[in-house]
This record gives structure tokens, C-alpha cells and sequence, in this order.
């Protein structure tokens, strides 16, 4: 690409590359309200979509003039809708006029405004950084996500432990009071089995001491009669 040369001062000649000036108007586009992209060649906007990085020279064309040491600039440009065209065109031809000359020092005989597009989504603009920076808003907006993401995932995460945890309290809990009353009813069950054991000992025991007694009663009166009987039979002979 071929240099623009041009005198500035009795010192010599300065030489600026067509890209620096293509480079500045591209910057100054991107700033206006009402300018969604710049429009190029099919290869540009693949350049663009492989190595990720916005080509600000997309889409601008600059004409320079050795004799009146001149330049002329023809953009093509996408404009967002519901913007007046000739409003947004007056403002790019302005500002990129001042931006050139101010920055480079030469003069900008005419800016001439292609509108080739309008852009209908805002998603549109994001994609090609202009407005906000759109890729800078868009790492912004990713990153916001997946911190967020990894917020949800580490509280879901920490939710369902404590719930777990929650859980294999209650069950243990659950389970020992279980095997806790199992024991107190075992030992009851035991008490009265003993219980029980004892009152049929003293209940045996006491039929024994009766019928032992009744025994003894009855052997004592069986006695008595016989020696009653032998006595009677002693005063009778």
C-alpha cells in the first residue's frame, strides 16, 4: 500500500501509511451515535471472524492528492435503525474530517458516506465493538457468567451436603432412639419376667407350706385319735 507523501516544513517531507489515516477514521466512526458497523470486502469480515480482532480500516478508502496536498475519504458504513440516515451521515463527514486533520495534519477535501446496511439488532453492534466497546462489554458479560455459574454450582453444591448431612443426622437420631427404646423395652420385658418368676416362687412356695401344714394336721389328729383310741381301750380291760 502505497505511502502518502506530502511537505509539512522546510525540514522535509513526511510520509504517513494510508492504513494510519484509514486506522483514524475508522476510530472516529466508532465513535458516533448511530453507527452500528463498517462495511467491507467479504475477506476483511473473515479476517475478522479468524483472528478476533476488529480491522478498523474495514470499509474506508482514502484518495490523496500530491498537488493540493489533499486527501479524500469514502466510507461505507451500517447505520442502526430508527436513526435519521442524513443526520448520522452529516456527523460522520464532520467528525472524521476533524479527526484526520487533526491528527495528521492534512487536509480533508471531501468525506464521502456510503450507507450500505442497516443494522435491526444490537447484537449486531456487540459483534463488531462499537457503541460500548461490544467485545469488551461481551468478555465483561461472559465472565459475569460464569462467575455467577460458579456461584450457583459451589451454593448448590454446599446446599445439598447440608441437606445430606441434615439427612444422616436425622437417620442416626432415628435409629437410636429406635435401638434405645428396643433396650428399655427388652428390660422391661425382663423385669416383668421376673417379676412374674418371683410371684409364681412364692406362690409355689406357699401351696407347699400349706399342704406341708395340712399334712402335719391331719398326721397330728390321726395321732391323737390312735392314742385316744389305745387310752379307751386300756380303761375298758
Amino acid at each position: 500500500m502505497a505511502n502518502l507523501e506530502y511537505t509539512l516544513a522546510e525540514s522535509g517531507t513526511i510520509h504517513i501509511a494510508e492504513d494510519v489515516i484509514q486506522t483514524i477514521a475508522g476510530v472516529a466512526l466508532s465513535e458516533i451515535d448511530g453507527v452500528a458497523k463498517m462495511a467491507g470486502s467479504a475477506v476483511s469480515g473473515l479476517a475478522e471472524q479468524i483472528t478476533g480482532r476488529r480491522n478498523l480500516t474495514r470499509g474506508v478508502k482514502v484518495e490523496f492528492s500530491n498537488e493540493s496536498q489533499a486527501c479524500t475519504l469514502t466510507v461505507q458504513v451500517v447505520l442502526r435503525y430508527g436513526y435519521r440516515i442524513p443526520e448520522v451521515a452529516a456527523r460522520i463527514q464532520e467528525h472524521v474530517q476533524s479527526s484526520v486533520e487533526q491528527y495528521t495534519g492534512l487536509r480533508v477535501a471531501a468525506v464521502h458516506v456510503h450507507v450500505v446496511g442497516l443494522s435491526l439488532r444490537d447484537e449486531d453492534e456487540e459483534s463488531e465493538g462499537f457503541g460500548l466497546p461490544g467485545k469488551v462489554s461481551n468478555l465483561i458479560q461472559q465472565g459475569t457468567d460464569l462467575v455467577k455459574q460458579g456461584y450457583d454450582t459451589a451454593k448448590n453444591k454446599v446446599q445439598s451436603a447440608a441437606q445430606a448431612t441434615k439427612d444422616a443426622a436425622a437417620e442416626a437420631i432415628g435409629t437410636a432412639k429406635e435401638k434405645t427404646q428396643q433396650v428399655v423395652d427388652a428390660a422391661a420385658e425382663k423385669t416383668q419376667q421376673g417379676v412374674e418368676a418371683v410371684k409364681d416362687a412364692a406362690q409355689s412356695a406357699y401351696q407347699a407350706s400349706k399342704d406341708a401344714a395340712q399334712q402335719g394336721a391331719e398326721a397330728a389328729k390321726d395321732a391323737a385319735d390312735r392314742a385316744a383310741d389305745k387310752a379307751k381301750d386300756q380303761l375298758h380291760e
